[in-house]
């Protein structure tokens, strides 16, 4: 800080992503620049003095401006301050900020190591579903012993076309399969003739 009296600001700016069978998304906001050429931005703004966390802040102007309601929200934040001269704890800032990447890291490698260690198909007489690496998930069921099938979407999944499909079996046995790609094609399959 320069003086006593600097003020502190912080804004929110919001990444909400999915990953579909083609192709990743990001949800953006359309607006006229400078100029009038169209261009993008993610939803964001300042926390201001009704937001209690940053999480409040960060669904209220999510909301405003897409009038979507955030689910879960996974939180990474990072500081940056243009006024901080070196040596004020500058090196602490970078520790920080590399910490909070290698979480954002590790995250992401998570959601890739899922998608591409999973599998589903579905033939004419069964639906299977496998997934993990060291620790494996898997279940069969035949199309016919095939009871139910839900399908659960929130608003942001059925924006970015994905959801949870319930499958449940005539003995009772309970299935969710979570975060699948156009999740209402995938139970017409299940539950074609």
């Amino acid at each position: 800080m320069q003086g006593a009296g600097a003020a502190l600001s912080i804004g929110l700016c919001a990444a909400i992503v999915a990953a579909s069978e083609h192709e990743p998304r990001v949800l953006t906001l359309h607006f006229a620049a400078t100029g009038g050429s169209p261009a993008e931005a993610l939803p964001s703004g300042p926390l201001e003095a009704e937001h209690r966390t940053l999480e409040i802040g960060l669904r209220a102007w999510v909301e405003r401006q897409t009038s979507q309601r955030l689910g879960y929200v996974e939180q990474l934040y990072t500081f940056g301050d243009r006024d901080r001269v070196a040596g004020d704890g500058s090196l602490a800032l970078r520790i920080v900020a590399l910490l909070l990447g290698l979480l954002a890291l590790v995250s992401g490698l998570d959601a890739v190591i899922r998608r591409s260690t999973t599998e589903l198909a579905v033939t004419d007489r069964r639906g299977i579903y496998k997934t993990g690496i060291l620790q494996r998930h898997s279940m069969e069921m035949n199309r016919s012993k095939v009871e139910t099938v839900g399908v659960n979407q929130s608003i942001l999944g059925r924006v970015l076309g994905y959801g949870t499909v319930m499958v449940r079996g005539t003995g009772g046995s309970f299935e969710p399969i979570q975060f699948i790609g156009d999740p209402l094609t995938f139970r017409s399959h299940i539950t074609a003739g």
